[in-house]
């Protein structure tokens, strides 16, 4: 579903190709006084950012950014030409053009007219494709440079623009659905849309035009239902669009019906991205349908087994099937629990052994299986993972196990809490110059209380995960180092002994919204919330914290976010009796923040509901899992909050304890 378009410059330095990302969310670019030096581009995939660099690190540096992922590289420009002293051509300047109509400033080298200097070239997808990736050739120098774009593949049904020629093109791309989209007016045009995709787990934004009035929103109940066909008028500008789904609903008409009338359906799929052009308004529209999922067949049910024969009196040695007592619920319970008597010989089956990831090189270790991975360190070398130490716990012992060598740069290390494991650890391979095989380059590992440590070196495109298909907590490693640790194995042990966390299920955590500023935070999972402090900033929330419950414990997490004068609201609840429901919110783009902001907070309970905290303008967004509770919140801060989401948990559930 990419495009690779043709590198531009000279054919010297070594040739590199970062491959297909999910888009670019900035550009730095570095020069000296002939050339362009190097270029550093900041990619997302899966929810992750990750930096790729070529060329040399020195001279004049300038950044380049768009509002990701509302907003998204639609081409890619600039001048190349010979340069003394390097008998090729090498790239002289870059600039970049956007979905938003935007055109960065010359980043590099112009003539005295403010024109790029050298040969001017511009590369630029058909149809308005995002940007994914970039590909080319540098040394000491940026030598040549070419993108990829996104691109319409075959299975999918692409509907062409329906409209005018003006404004600047643009394409989203394809996701796995529509999970909402927002149509705003200018008088009898659509100046502005913005479209909620579904990406996996995640919600992925998409906004074009210029936004006037407030918008019209039209939900879909993703996964369960989806888009069907598109509905719109255009008179000079869009002018409408109404949308029927799956389930049969057909949603008001946005905007004014006036106009030509199209249609974009395709019997067997389903709606799975937009493209079009725009300016000040909507100019034109188009649209991408994949086929829908073939259904699994019906399984065939399977003969009914013939009775069972009475069995034969046993001996009075012989041992007796221990009885399960089952409680069953009065009119006032909600669950249901099974009871087992406790069995003095019942054993744990053996560790899982989950294979080594990454090359062959160095040589092979295997620590074994332990009681518990309490914290793990690891150590940066030039290129990926260059030592690891791990300090296991068995028989209420501290043990510890060394792999790889240490360097200057040192090691970041993630600990375990007591009553917490680790469930999967994701391991990045790559192969570096300098190196026969792959090495490992990253690892970011997460536990059963869904705690995540930050990537620990440079993730790249191959990630792999090592995870026990039953849930298992880790036990021990294995893999091959030297030097370098070229593979990562691990054991995965059962979690049925009394040291488990007794939860009745795992923790969902719920997707953060609002804007991409700041940075990550996760304060994790407890067992509920007492009270919820929100600061006040002039256009929105400046800072939140959290006062949560553990055992009998209560834990103040960190200020997210950053206080200012105006002071501080608090919600208190009166814990255990009081839990959080559900967090309805807005977000929004304020003047003079780079990011959406989040701008005001509500609060529910099974009691009752807070006052909003804050002003409620701009997307409504609500956090909330039917028959869940709130344990836990995380989200994305700097001055401000830009972010927010939680982890919630089943507020009653059947379950079985076997002890």
């Amino acid at each position: 579903m990419s495009e690779k378009v043709g590198a531009m410059g000279g054919n010297n330095g070594g040739a590199f190709d970062d491959g297909v990302f999910d888009g670019v969310k900035k550009v730095i670019v570095g020069k000296d006084f002939r050339k362009v030096t190097y270029i550093k581009i900041e990619y997302e995939k899966d929810g992750r950012f990750e930096i790729r660099e070529h060329g040399t690190n020195h001279g004049e540096l300038k950044e380049f950014s768009v509002d990701y992922p509302n907003e998204y590289i639609t081409a890619v420009g600039g001048s190349y030409d010979t340069v003394f002293g390097y008998g090729s051509e090498l790239i002289k300047s870059l600039l970049f053009k956007t979905s938003y109509g935007r055109t960065s400033p010359i980043l590099g080298h112009t003539t005295l007219l403010g024109n790029p200097a050298g040969k001017e070239f511009m590369l630029e997808s058909k149809n308005g494709g995002k940007l994914l990736g970039f590909h080319g050739r540098s040394g000491e120098a940026l030598d040549a440079i070419g993108p990829h774009f996104f691109a319409v593949n075959s299975p999918l049904k692409h509907f062409k623009l329906q409209g005018g020629n003006g404004g600047s093109a643009w394409d989203d791309g394809a996701f796995d659905g529509v999970r909402k989209v927002l149509v705003g007016r200018n008088g009898k045009f659509v100046s502005y849309v913005r479209f909620e995709y579904a990406k996996g787990e995640r919600m992925v934004p998409h906004a074009h035009g210029k936004r006037q009035e407030a918008p019209q929103e039209f939900v879909v109940d993703y996964p369960n239902e989806h888009i069907t066909s598109v509905e719109g008028t255009i008179d000079g500008y869009l002018s409408s669009l109404t949308f029927k789904t799956s389930k049969g609903r057909v949603s008001p008409a946005l905007g004014n019906v006036v106009g030509n009338k199209f249609v974009f359906k395709e019997t067997g799929f389903k709606l799975v991205g937009f493209c079009g052009r725009s300016g000040d308004a909507i100019d034109a529209l188009g649209a991408h349908f994949a086929p829908l999922p073939v259904p699994a067949p019906a399984p065939v049910p399977a003969p009914a087994p013939a009775p069972a024969p009475a069995p034969a009196p046993a001996p009075d040695h012989a041992p007796v099937p221990a009885p399960v007592s089952t409680i069953e619920p009065t009119p006032s319970q909600a669950f249901k629990a099974y009871f087992a008597p406790i069995s003095s010989s019942s054993s744990l089956a053996p560790p899982n052994k989950v294979e080594a990831q990454g090359g062959n090189g160095g040589e092979t270790f295997d620590d074994g299986a332990f009681d518990h991975v309490r914290k793990v360190y690891v150590g940066q070398g030039e290129s990926g993972v260059a030592f690891v130490k791990f300090e296991y716990e068995k028989y209420g012992k501290s043990e510890t196990r060394e792999h790889g060598k240490m360097t200057l740069l040192g090691t970041e290390e993630f600990e375990v809490d007591s009553d917490d494991y680790i469930t999967s650890v994701q391991v990045s391979v790559d192969k570096v110059f300098g190196y026969k095989s792959e090495i490992v380059t990253a690892l970011v590992f997460k536990t059963f209380k869904g705690k995540s440590s930050p990537p620990f070196g440079m993730v790249t495109e191959k990630i792999f995960e090592l995870k026990d298909g039953d849930g298992g907590k880790l036990a021990g490693f294995h893999g091959k180092a030297s030097d370098v640790l070229y593979a990562l194995g691990a054991y995965f042990a059962p979690t049925t002994t009394s040291t488990t966390p007794l939860t009745p299920s795992t923790a969902k955590k719920l997707q953060a919204r609002g804007g991409n500023g700041g940075a990550s935070w996760d304060d994790g999972v407890f067992d509920g919330l007492r009270k919820i402090l929100v600061g006040q900033g002039n256009d929105g929330v400046a800072f939140v914290t959290f006062e949560y419950n553990k055992g009998s414990q209560a834990i103040i997490g960190d200020v997210h976010g950053k206080q200012t004068v105006l002071g501080t609201e608090t919600f208190e609840l009166d814990y255990p009796s009081e839990y959080i429901t559900s967090v309805e919110g807005y977000y929004d783009k304020i003047f003079g923040v780079e990011a959406e902001v989040v701008t005001s907070l509500t609060f529910k309970t099974n009691k009752r509901t807070s006052q909003p905290f804050g002003l409620t303008a701009g997307e409504h967004f609500e956090l909330k899992e039917d028959g869940y509770k709130i344990v836990g919140f995380h989200g994305k801060a700097g001055n401000v909050v830009h972010q927010i989401g939680v982890h919630v948990v089943p507020i009653f559930t059947n379950y079985r304890v076997t002890i």
